[in-house]
């Protein structure tokens, strides 16, 4: 029949050619999702180093980008800490509290996480580091930095250690020194957080 609408048929037929071009596209590629792991998520120089970034990283990121931060450190426990563990929660995806579950369990909690990329902010070594949850690969890429300026020496499961050209400038001397393979992001690969709580740094001390 001939259509009352001043439009006639279009809206129709344009609603109907878009459902048929969406159901013919292909999928929308999956979102990357990093996962930060820590003993130090609490008042700590991490957690003043690694806050600004990965808010700063929250705000500028991609939307398919996902971020999740995994607690060793007994957040629920420690007043003084508990502040830099909700500015980290509230700037992450996702937040998760390991410290009371056993190495199989917490295990299988960064399982369930499905995480692309697990960086490992203890460098293994560092107090209250639990090495054996990255040996269990949780994650199929898995990266060092921050809490340790050096190689973990366990290449079989941390891939990657994160630096800049300043830190660990290129040579056949350095790559020797790292089982690991060096992520060289532009200098400097540290963040800085520090100016948010002494504000005179900016300002110059007099």
């Amino acid at each position: 029949g001939v259509s009352d609408s001043p439009l006639g048929s279009f809206p129709a037929a344009a609603a109907a050619a878009a459902a048929a071009a969406a159901a013919s596209s292909p999928p929308p590629p999956p979102a990357l999702h990093v996962g930060f792991l820590s003993s130090d998520f609490k008042q700590h120089p991490v957690s003043t180093l690694f806050a600004p970034a990965l808010e700063a990283l929250r705000r500028r990121a991609p939307a398919r980008l996902r971020l999740s931060v995994f607690a060793l450190n007994d957040v629920a426990g420690d007043a003084r800490g508990a502040p830099w563990w909700r500015r980290l929660a509230a700037a992450a995806h996702a937040s998760h509290d390991l410290h009371s579950l056993d190495d199989a369990a917490a295990a299988a909690a960064l399982g369930r996480a499905r995480i692309d990329l697990l960086v490992d902010l203890n460098g293994l070594y560092s107090r209250g580091a639990r090495p054996q949850l990255v040996a269990a690969r949780a994650a199929p890429l898995q990266a060092t930095h921050l809490g340790f300026g050096a190689s973990t020496g366990a290449a079989a499961f941390v891939g990657l250690a994160v630096a800049d050209r300043i830190a660990l400038p290129p040579s056949a001397a350095i790559a020797a020194a790292y089982d690991e393979k060096l992520l060289l992001l532009p200098p400097p690969h540290l963040p800085a957080g520090h100016g948010a709580l002494f504000a005179q740094l900016r300002r110059g001390a007099p």
